[in-house]
């Protein structure tokens, strides 16, 4: 077995793992080994485009790589390795399979609006509450975010969902300042203030809450631990 074959088994190994933790309710620990996956999967398309490998390996590698990223939710990545594959490759090459991954990926936004009032003084971004998304919005940052959203919402910082806030679906952030409504769940690594124009209706995972008088938590939660390792 060449280098590329033993990168894209230890990736379909790893793959097994995360599929495993998933389906157990354990999204985080599973996403960590998805990305480990990933990284094992790009270096055996990297491998087998240096060493010239048939067409047929290379379309059943990018995918794999593709599907992984898609797996850990880095939809950038994802549509990178897609597109690379579709002009890599000869057409007929899975070349709709390919295609076929690329309609499933979501409608990804980065925040870059930074002259929302409500925000106030912000060092990350702010979105407008004419914003309407379905998908994902991801970004590194604090971010201020005043629209509607169906699908993920996640935050490397401090989030913030304004009085207009409307979300269906799941909130990701380090911390969480609620004053609009979300309808699902929220999973947040530090402190999870609720204020009293809020409603979260779902389950809160949270390492702290404070509950303001009037704000109102509809749902199961768990207090103590944050899903994001600290």
């Amino acid at each position: 077995m060449n280098a590329a074959n033993q990168h894209h088994a230890r990736a379909m190994e790893l793959a097994d793992q995360a599929d495993a933790l998933r389906q157990r309710g354990l999204e985080t620990r599973s996403i960590q080994v998805y990305q480990r996956a990933l990284t094992e999967a790009e270096s055996a398309v990297r491998l087998s485009t240096q060493d010239g490998a048939g067409v047929r390996t290379l379309s059943v590698l990018y995918r794999s790589a593709a599907s992984l990223a898609m797996d850990c939710h880095e939809w950038r990545k994802a549509r990178n390795l897609i597109q690379q594959g579709i002009e890599n490759l000869p057409t007929g090459s899975l070349e709709d399979e390919l295609r076929g991954l690329l309609k499933k990926l979501p409608f990804v936004v980065e925040a870059t609006v930074l002259d929302f009032e409500a925000a106030g003084s912000v060092g990350g971004s702010a979105l407008h509450s004419d914003v309407e998304i379905k998908g994902a919005l991801r970004v590194d940052h604090d971010l201020v975010f005043n629209g509607s959203l169906e699908g993920k919402i996640v935050s490397g910082g401090e989030l913030t969902l304004g009085a207009s806030a409307n979300i269906d679906g799941e909130v990701w952030a380090r911390s969480l300042n609620l004053f609009g409504k979300v309808h699902g769940k929220a999973f947040v690594a530090d402190t999870c203030k609720i204020f009293s124009s809020a409603v979260l209706m779902g389950d809160l995972k949270a390492t702290h809450l404070v509950l303001e008088k009037g704000g109102c938590l509809i749902g199961k939660s768990q207090l103590g631990s944050g899903p994001f390792a600290s």
